[in-house]
């Protein structure tokens, strides 16, 4: 039962061969049975791969010599059946090569033939159950020796079935196709004519479902030798595709097909005006999917050349599918790929913004190219530097500074992109004017105007561009350190001082732009010694190691500018280690150095900045002299000049003088310029003043520098004992200035307004100091400064500029007495609740809405007290008061545009994802809503929480806030102090505009918001908590509030009934109050006849969401009745009236002082005092003389329908 083994067979017939004349075995009875079992058992059997082609053959050559011995016809058809069975067993004859070659010739090719073909008509069951029956039958066909009759007669076979049943023969009869592929691949030339024929009807033939089989056959067709055999071959091609391009295919299939022709076939199709497919495919690229992950491309790439491959990557860019676009260029021609990098914008497209495996493979592509092609190279590093420009980040660093390395090394002169030759020229570029709000933030100030500035802001984004493009060269001086050059130095210094103002201008500043390396301050081989640079400023140097050199003075103005703040930096940072010596000794050259400038008509902005600095510089020092000599050149410069002259050039010792007049310590009675020469200037000043000249747009910097001449000028108290010109030329200048802060198109306006500020600020502590009374432009400059509120400034971000502005301004406003802006009040509430008024202007709205509460709580006073006056005048009439309530309660409502705002404004998505300044806005609203609870009294509070609930807004705040605070986030809020918690300042934030300061402000003003809430609604909160009905939130909620909330609202009661407590206990020695800061418990107790009378208020852990509990703990001198309607009175106080426990305290121990001083309860409610208004019963019956209070009477006349007594029925006559 074990397997044969090779030889085996051999020596079974030579057995047989040895023994078979002497008739050991019988031929029919026992070898034959043999041969027929053996060839069975080889059927069913598997057998190794090494050895069953060798059993096999050995088994049909020695079966077959066996069967030559008997002439009788019964072998004959065992053999014949053995053979057909062997055939249909399932194993290939492909497989066993000698196996076939020893079969073949068993019988003659027609058998063969006519076998194959009784196949393909036998029945489709007998078909599936005959395994590879027909294969097998038609490789003993084509092996078999004198075939080409039967192989052509089964050609016509195969083509009569296909012509029988087009739409079906491939599904039906499997081998046609493989037949008929074949003979196309063989070397059967006598079936050329066959073949030609065949492939002309085809076109006729094939349909939509069979064309995948009849495709098949045209492309084998077209690479094999029977083609270029066919004249006429072409033709059919042409006809065959026609017919393909009018079904309803993907073109994927149809193409699929052209990629497997033949390449010269293919082009002969292109040029076929009847297919016309370019357009064809043309068209197939722009709307590839790339579904096939680009499949169609492999081979020869047929349908990729160089139009076709742009083409194709801007149908990949329109479909967001670059980066499967990316993957198929593997399967490119190199040619290809260069025509893509050269012609299209495929590198700065895809090169970065795809993922990181896919961009390392691109890159590796594009350096391979790049290192045989400079423009390749430069179109790389061109891309490189630009995304490092746009995406620079620590985390991107290295990916770009790597790719920048490997580059360079493999292409060295694509080196002069990334480090540029004419550093001062890539910054022009950037920068291509001076701000004029780098006034507002950098060192040198109003100096700034001594070089051209630009009223128009400049392009932050370009700015950012320029840092970036920075930060990425500084990076990369880090890999090449061989490269670091002092220009190159400088250019990243300057860079970094264009950080300063691209952080304090945008709306998004970076601290990690100040990440540089390579700079004066930390890398240069510069000379920074004090008395060198100072010589250099005066005499530029030609080169070497000196700061300024005449390169860098000659160079273009803004690179100039922000060079010249650097060398003000390194100024200032080695200005103290210089000794009094040295600096005098350097005077006498400075002196001369702006004498010079000043004086020498040909000197340039550049020179004038440059003693600007040195002015900043030498003022520090203790040389009086000098420095009061040089003020008197520059002072003299002034005096006598025309406006025309003032506007062209003078403007600029104005500067230079104004630097001069930082004196800090100065004496008191000290006059940095003579008073006569002062008086002089004065007198020019007001001439200039009444220029028509004054309100041109030339006359704009004078206007500056004059603004800042008198802010400086005037904190000199010696100045302001000279008398009233100085002032009344300040507070002129002042009021004209800020009338032109009201318009529109006014030059340097943002800079215009700070100056105004900072000159008020210092008239106010002059006129202060002095005692002198406003002149006759203090209430012009005080309505003014108020209009700066409401102004909308059409270049106002954002940012730092606006920032310090809001700052000053509401310092200023703030020094103005409240009743100032009472006037004021309504607009300010119409603005504050209009958005569009103020825009995005966040500053102002925070300024606008400080304001606002600030004056909802001073007239919340008068109306309270109004309020209050009225229901006293009501309580006190004969009229029913039900009517006159709802009258009085509707004018002193919370305003309803307010509770509109809040209303419809709801946020709605969360914080993380919302506009920050539109939520905080919202939080603002409800913060006002807030102040009118503060201070206010218990019925108009009592009105404000009915509003609320009425529109259903307490709820609603309570879900908005908890469903907006992360429950669970808990690091956070335990970094945040309980006062920032229980106290808010809309202010508090300095004015900062930034969306991560207002994020966090947001966060902890929902904190906040929520605690004031639970302070101002009481029991409503055990409410609203008590119904929410997921447990998990609800748990959540409780956790939250019990560990950041509770614990700051029970320190609040403990801390209000330890500063009143004195208060209840001096009125009754019997009176005492305890207070348990562990159990959070208060308990008072009255000590009566040695005995006590004692009551507790518990105050549970996670309060408010839990009532306070009021509880007797013992009873004396009282009946049980009364005992528990004082205690429900108590507890009605605290849930029934959200009062504090200070409150309901204060009713307990009233009703035991009167009820033991004499005074009657009354007999409805058995309390003295009434728990609402608490007065005492004033209402008599007639009949039974009982007391009762008017509230508890009216409250029984309702629910009765009557006005009887409650207690013997007798007629009351009532008055409230």
């Amino acid at each position: 039962r074990t397997s044969p083994s090779p030889g085996f067979f051999n020596a079974v017939f030579a057995l047989y061969s040895s023994t078979k004349r002497h008739s050991f075995l019988d031929y029919y009875l026992e070898w034959l049975p043999f041969w027929q079992k053996s060839v069975q058992r080889l059927n069913e059997k598997g057998f190794s791969a090494r050895n069953s082609a060798e059993v096999l053959n050995e088994f049909w050559t020695n079966f077959l010599k066996f069967a030559e011995d008997s002439s009788e016809e019964r072998v004959k058809k065992m053999v014949e059946s053995e053979i057909f069975n062997s055939l249909s067993c399932g194993k290939s004859l492909s497989e066993y090569t000698k196996l076939n070659q020893t079969l073949s010739g068993v019988f003659p090719p027609d058998k063969w033939e006519r076998e194959i073909e009784d196949y393909f008509t036998s029945d489709e069951d007998i078909r599936k159950i005959k395994v590879s029956f027909e294969k097998n039958l038609f490789a003993l066909l084509v092996t078999s020796p004198n075939n080409e009759s039967a192989i052509s007669r089964l050609f016509d076979f195969f083509v009569q079935l296909i012509e029988t049943d087009p739409s079906n023969v491939f599904n039906k009869y499997d081998g046609v196709y493989d037949a008929l592929n074949y003979f196309l691949d063989s070397d059967m030339i006598f079936l050329n004519g066959k073949i030609g024929k065949f492939i002309n009807e085809i076109p006729t033939l094939v349909q939509e479902s069979t064309y995948q089989n009849f495709a098949g056959i045209m492309a084998q067709y077209s690479n094999s030798k029977f083609f270029k055999m066919n004249t006429d071959a072409i033709t059919s091609l042409e006809d065959f595709f026609i017919v393909a391009l009018s079904f309803n295919l993907p073109k994927t299939i149809i193409l699929a097909t052209m990629n497997e022709l033949d390449n010269d076939i293919y082009q002969q199709l292109m040029k076929s005006d009847s297919l016309e497919l370019e357009l064809y495919i043309e068209d197939f690229m722009k709307n590839y999917k790339f579904d096939d992950s680009g499949e169609i491309f492999k081979g020869n790439n047929k349908f990729l050349n160089q139009r076709t491959i742009t083409t194709l990557y801007r149908s990949a860019v329109a479909n967001g599918q670059v980066e499967q676009f990316c993957a198929v260029l593997s399967k490119l021609d190199e040619t290809f790929f260069s025509t893509l990098l050269l012609n299209t914008d495929f590198l700065s497209c895809a090169l970065y913004e795809v993922s990181e495996d896919t961009n390392e493979k691109l890159f590796k592509l594009s350096l391979q190219l790049a290192k045989g092609n400079s423009e390749i190279a430069n179109k790389l590093a061109q891309v490189i530097l630009q995304h490092a420009q746009v995406y620079f980040s620590p985390g991107a660093k290295e990916k770009y500074v790597t790719h920048a390395v490997e580059l360079i090394n493999g292409c060295n002169d694509t080196s002069q992109i990334f480090i540029p030759a004419n550093a001062i020229e890539v910054f022009a570029r950037y920068m291509p004017a001076i701000d004029y709000r780098s006034s507002l933030v950098s060192s040198l100030s109003t100096n700034t105007h001594l070089l051209l500035t630009d009223d128009k802001p400049i392009n932050l984004k370009n700015m950012q561009k320029l840092i970036r493009y920075a930060l990425f060269l500084d990076a990369l001086l880090d890999a090449l350190p061989e490269r670091v050059n002092n220009h190159i130095v400088a250019f990243i210094t300057v860079v970094s001082e264009l950080v300063t103002d691209y952080n304090c201008l945008s709306e998004e500043p970076n601290d990690l732009y100040y990440d540089f390396g390579h700079t004066f301050f930390k890398h240069g081989k510069v000379n920074l010694n004090f008395s060198d640079i100072v010589g250099n400023v005066i005499q530029p140097a030609n080169g070497g190691d000196a700061m300024l050199t005449f390169d860098i003075a000659e160079s273009n103005s803004v690179y100039f500018f922000y060079y010249s703040r650097v060398l003000y930096k390194v100024l200032l940072n080695s200005i103290d280690t210089v000794s009094s010596t040295t600096l005098n000794g350097l005077l006498a050259s400075v002196e001369s150095f702006v004498t010079k400038t000043v004086r020498d008509q040909k000197s340039t902005d550049k020179d004038y900045l440059l003693c600007a600095i040195l002015l900043l510089m030498f003022n520090r020092s203790n040389s009086k002299d000098e420095m009061t000599k040089l003020r008197t050149l520059l002072a003299s410069q002034l005096i006598g000049i025309r406006e025309v002259e003032l506007v062209d050039q003078e403007f600029k010792s104005l500067a230079l003088l104004n630097n001069l007049l930082d004196i800090p310590q100065a004496d008191k009675q000290f006059v940095p310029i003579a008073p006569q020469r002062l008086n002089m200037i004065f007198r020019s000043i007001l001439k200039w003043l009444d220029s028509d000249l004054v309100y041109e747009p030339s006359f704009s910097t004078v206007r500056l520098l004059l603004l800042d001449f008198f802010t400086k000028l005037m904190r000199f108290e010696g100045v302001r004992d000279m008398g009233i010109t100085a002032f009344e030329l300040s507070e002129r200048l002042l009021a004209d200035s800020l009338s032109m802060c009201q318009i529109d198109d006014t030059l340097y306006l943002l800079e215009l307004r700070s100056s105004c500020l900072n000159l008020y600020e210092t008239l106010s502590q002059g006129v202060s100091k002095n005692g002198e009374e406003i002149s006759e432009y203090g209430d012009e400059i005080q309505e003014n400064l108020i209009e700066l509120m409401f102004l909308n400034f059409n270049q106002e971000r954002n940012n730092q500029v606006s920032t310090l502005f809001y700052q000053k301004l509401y310092k200023v406003i703030s020094s103005m007495e409240l009743k100032k802006l009472e006037s004021q009040y309504k607009r300010i509430f119409e603005v504050v609740l209009n958005d569009k008024d103020i825009g995005s202007n966040i500053n102002q709205s925070r300024l606008l809405t400080t304001l606002l509460g600030s004056l909802v709580v001073k007239t919340q006073q008068d109306i309270i007290i109004e309020y209050e006056l009225r229901i006293q005048k009501q309580t006190g009439s004969d009229v029913d008061g039900s009517a006159s309530d709802n009258d009085v309660n509707s004018k002193f409502k919370l305003p309803q545009k307010l509770l509109q705002k809040v209303t419809d404004e709801v946020p709605k998505e969360y914080l993380e994802y919302e506009n920050k300044n539109s939520f905080i806005k919202y939080l603002w609203y409800w913060h006002l809503i807030l102040m009118y609870f503060k201070d206010t009294s218990y019925n108009m509070r009592q009105i404000f929480i009915e509003q609320l609930k009425e529109a259903g807004l307490i709820n609603r705040m309570f879900d908005f806030i908890t469903d907006q605070i992360d429950l669970r986030d808990t690091e956070f809020w335990k970094q945040v102090d309980t006062k920032e918690i229980s106290e808010y300042n809309i202010v508090g934030n300095n004015f900062s505009p930034y969306k991560e300061d207002i994020f966090e402000e947001c966060k902890k003003l929902l904190g906040h918001t929520l605690y004031q809430l639970f302070n101002n609604v009481g029991c409503l909160t055990s409410i609203w908590w008590l119904n929410i009905k997921d447990r998990t939130l609800q748990n959540d909620i409780e956790k939250f509030v019990s560990e950041f909330i509770s614990p700051i609202l029970i320190k609040n009661e403990f801390d209000d009934i330890n500063s009143k407590m004195d208060r209840l206990t001096s009125n009754d020695d019997a009176l005492t109050i305890k207070l348990n800061n562990i159990t959070n418990e208060v308990k008072a107790s009255y000590l009566i006849d040695d005995q006590k009378l004692e009551i507790s208020f518990k105050l549970p852990k996670n309060y408010p969401l839990t009532n306070i509990q009021v509880n007797g703990v013992s009873r004396v001198g009282i009946s049980e009745q009364k005992w528990k309607q004082w205690i429900m009175s108590t507890q009605h106080v605290i849930t029934g009236m959200n009062g504090s426990v200070l409150d309901s305290l204060e009713l307990f121990t009233k009703n035991v002082h009167l009820q033991f001083s004499g005074f009657e309860e009354c007999a409805i409610c058995y309390s003295i005092l009434h728990a609402v208004d608490r007065k005492l019963p004033s209402k008599t019956c007639p009949t039974c003389k009982n007391k009762f209070h008017g509230a508890c009477l009216y409250k029984w006349f309702r629910s009765s329908g009557n006005n009887t007594c409650p207690l013997c029925r007798s007629e009351i006559p009532f008055r409230r």
